[in-house]
């Protein structure tokens, strides 16, 4: 003879909490794992990823907030774009970062970046040697060689503009002649390298005639 018994399993209460504990660990960390979360963003309802920062949920969306431009210092215009500062954000109208974490429901504000103006270097410049012509003639002697001169400017470093500019030392023109000789018979020699303050000077010396 068989007897059918039914067995009744009844948790305590300690056990369910137990239970329920557990059961809301797991849906959390699937949440964390998987879930989206809903945000506002600039007015307008996006779903983000549990824990997302800013930045992470502006790399899908790079039109919504650009960084700012960087301006070259002589003039102003855009040399550089996007090299400026990161954008300006908001949480809840709360001053925020791009790594700022978003919690469900927040409210994100995005505004550009502002522009910077490039940095500038200083910089020391050699004046090329001008030449000056004088008289008329066939004949092209050099009355002075001249000196190069000395310049300090301040340069953009991405335009590579000069921003402004001082003469340290003027530059001292060569001074050149030309004549027909009077009437006399001469040869010209011409020379393929310099002129040179130093060589010049002792090449001329030795065809001085007395």
């Amino acid at each position: 003879m068989q007897t059918n018994q039914t067995h009744t399993y009844r948790l305590g209460l300690p056990a369910m909490l137990t239970a329920l504990a557990v059961f809301a660990a797991f849906a959390l960390i699937a949440q964390g794992l998987f879930g989206r979360v809903p945000v506002v963003l600039d007015g307008q309802r996006y779903s983000v990823g549990v824990g997302d920062s800013v930045r992470e949920t502006l790399a899908d969306r790079p039109s919504l907030a650009a960084p700012g431009d960087v301006l070259a210092a002589s003039d102003r215009r855009v040399v550089r774009g996007g090299g400026g500062e990161s954008p300006h954000v908001t949480i809840n109208g709360s001053p925020s970062t791009l790594d700022s974490r978003i919690a469900p429901g927040d409210k994100i504000v995005l505004s550009p970046g502002d522009d910077v103006i490039e940095p500038t270097v200083e910089e020391t410049r050699v004046i090329e040697i001008p030449s000056e012509i004088v008289g008329r003639g066939a004949i092209l002697t050099m009355v002075s060689a001249g000196a190069a001169g000395v310049q300090r400017v301040v340069v953009g470093t991405v335009s590579g503009d000069i921003v402004a500019s001082e003469t340290v030392v003027p530059a001292e023109p060569m001074v050149l002649r030309r004549t027909n000789g009077g009437g006399k018979k001469v040869v010209a020699l011409t020379f393929d390298d310099g002129p040179w303050p130093g060589q010049t000077a002792q090449i001329l010396d030795i065809l001085k005639v007395e």
